[in-house]
C-alpha cells in the first residue's frame, strides 16, 4: 500500500510546485521586474552606503552598524526581484 501512496504524494507535490511556479510567473508579468528592481536598488544602495560609511568611521568594534534593516529589505523584496 505505501508504494501506491508515494507516487500519488509525489504527483500532488509536483502539481503544487507547478501551480506555485505558474502563480509566480503570472505575478512577475503583472509586476514588471524592472519596476521592482527600480524601486529596490536605490533603497538598497542608500542602506549599503550608510553602512559602509559607518564602518569606515567606526574605530570601536562594539559599535558596529546594525544591518538588520538591509537584511529585512532584501528578504521582503527577494520574491519580486528577477532571478
Amino acid at each position: 500500500m505505501p508504494d501506491q501512496t508515494l507516487p500519488k504524494k509525489q504527483q500532488l507535490m509536483l502539481e503544487r510546485l507547478t501551480n506555485r511556479h505558474q502563480i509566480r510567473l503570472e505575478t512577475r508579468t503583472l509586476d514588471s521586474p524592472d519596476s521592482s528592481t527600480t524601486t529596490f536598488l536605490p533603497r538598497f544602495n542608500d542602506s549599503k552606503n550608510s553602512i559602509t560609511s559607518q564602518l569606515q568611521t567606526t574605530t570601536d568594534p562594539s559599535r558596529l552598524p546594525d544591518i538588520s534593516a538591509v537584511v529585512k529589505l532584501v528578504a521582503e523584496n527577494s520574491y519580486s526581484l528577477p532571478s
